[in-house]
């Protein structure tokens, strides 16, 4: 088995940037499964995955296949340690020229879009199957991406074994999406979102370890059957926002955070008025899955978006009703 190799990627400048990911090949003939990571500079449990797992089937004399594991895809953004390479401090993901996950299609232009070109060209069209790993941050719970009305699609998201699933039509998605160049060649992209950014966080590591594990057993890449849980993934569609009904901090209650289910009524927190001490409960208003708890937008690119200060409305938790 070869564990490691490098390709050149040709710069503008005239030099080149060195991308290395791991090659594991068994003598066993098998699918060739892609994983992907940090197209993101600033979602890092992905590159963990990777060379976790690529180490755990390369030592596996039981190994089929082959595994693509490349934990670094966009070495640019990464090293700025911000999501797009072009991005400035706590600047949106939507004011870039340089969002790698947008432009997998385009052929020629910046130095992102021919990356992706280059990426696609040299190494990930040998894939049957490929996972595009991704982070969304501490306050979202994980969710694997999927086309909707596709049984092949269900079975994959239920095998991942991922607490969401978010259906994707292909007209509603970028098309510039490692998931469309996929599905144009005629493959399976998975999109998957782990939680947490800028860290590596080792429950969500472990977690994605599992998504490619039992997608490998199901593959027939590695012995024995996916570890399925026994709740389906809860899928997001109708969502219930909470809102401060003041404003002041929002302290939770402890046990509380994303990815938990909560009954109608359950105490999630309190806020506490800042002039005035008062303190008001916040309770759940349906039963369901907490897919989203005490984050706000662009807590990707700015601190200020983790601040627990809020001001009335603003939304301190979405669940997705299931009942309970």
């Amino acid at each position: 088995m070869k564990h490691i190799r490098s390709l050149e990627f040709p710069l503008s400048d005239g030099g080149f940037e060195l991308l290395s990911f791991y090659d594991i090949r068994s003598s066993a003939p098998g699918p060739v499964l892609a994983a992907v990571a940090a197209q993101h500079g600033n979602e890092l449990n992905g590159c963990a995955v990777i060379r976790q797992f690529a180490r755990h089937c390369s030592e596996n004399p039981e190994f089929r296949g082959r595994l693509i594991g490349v934990p670094f895809a966009n070495p640019f953004a990464l090293r700025r340690r911000r999501p797009n390479s072009d991005m400035g401090p706590e600047q949106p993901y939507t004011e870039t020229t340089r969002n790698m996950q947008t432009h997998w299609n385009t052929t020629d232009g910046n130095e992102i879009i021919r990356l992706a070109h280059f990426w696609w060209e040299k190494l990930l069209s040998e894939a049957d199957m490929l996972v595009d790993i991704h982070c969304y941050p501490k306050f979202n719970a994980p969710v694997i991406v999927i086309r909707p009305n596709s049984e092949k699609w269900e079975t994959l998201a239920r095998i991942s074994g991922l607490p969401q699933v978010r259906y994707l039509k292909r007209e509603t998605d970028w098309n510039g999406s490692l998931r469309c160049k996929a599905e144009d060649a005629g493959k399976i992209c998975l999109g998957i979102e782990l939680c947490g950014q800028y860290e590596i966080f080792d429950a969500e590591v472990d977690r994605g370890i599992r998504v490619l594990e039992n997608l490998c057993r199901h593959l027939k890449m590695l012995p024995g059957e996916p570890e399925i849980p026994l709740e389906p993934p809860v899928v997001l569609e109708s969502r219930v926002p909470v809102y401060a009904p003041i404003s002041g901090l929002f302290i939770h209650r402890r046990g509380i955070a994303s990815g938990i289910r909560v009954k109608k009524g359950d105490e999630l927190g309190v806020m506490v008025d800042t002039a005035t001490l008062e303190e008001i409960a916040i309770h759940a208003p349906e039963a369901g899955y907490l897919t989203t708890f005490a984050g706000r937008s662009d807590s990707d690119v700015s601190l200020r978006g983790h601040h627990r200060y809020c001001f009335v409305d603003d939304i301190l938790a979405v669940i997705v009703p299931v009942g309970g």
